[in-house]
């Protein structure tokens, strides 16, 4: 069993998500499309999402990572799940079964600490299942068709 951490200011991935869902199907005929590719890239979360005519990334920036992680997730559910979390900061696990250099049954888990607000210490945890990463499709666009919005 492999486990691969990211932790997240939870502000930042909701925004993220939140600008990938417009190209995200729900009822898409095919599970890769509606689902969000996770990606760390140069110390940064990538957040992806497709309907195959449009393509949209977004940066999210990560207080703590491992050099390469890979992971899709439903697109819809999982930022509901991330506005629900009470934390600022949210961990990213993702756990799965090793099979030479892909995971076989990746499984996202989203979790965080809090204190409410008589002191009680709480834990909430939640796992997703999405699509196998070599399912999604990364579209290569050629550079003078990608524009780059701040």
């Amino acid at each position: 069993m492999s486990n691969k951490v990211v932790v997240v200011n939870r502000a930042d991935l909701e925004q993220g998500l939140k600008d990938i869902l417009p190209v995200v199907n729900k009822s898409a005929f095919v599970d890769a499309l509606k689902n969000a590719h996770l990606a760390v890239e140069d110390g940064r979360l990538a957040v992806r999402g497709t309907n195959l005519s449009t393509s949209i990334k977004t940066w999210v920036e990560v207080e703590q990572s491992p050099a390469a992680l890979e992971i899709c997730a439903p697109a819809h559910l999982l930022p509901e799940l991330v506005s629900l979390l009470p934390a600022d900061t949210l961990t990213l696990d993702i756990t799965g079964e090793l099979v030479g250099t892909l995971f076989n049954s990746q499984t996202l888990g989203l979790s965080c600490r809090h204190r409410s607000e008589n002191g009680s210490r709480f834990d909430n945890r939640s796992r997703l299942r999405g699509c196998a990463v070599e399912d999604f499709p990364l579209s290569q666009s050629p550079r003078d068709t990608t524009v780059a919005v701040p």
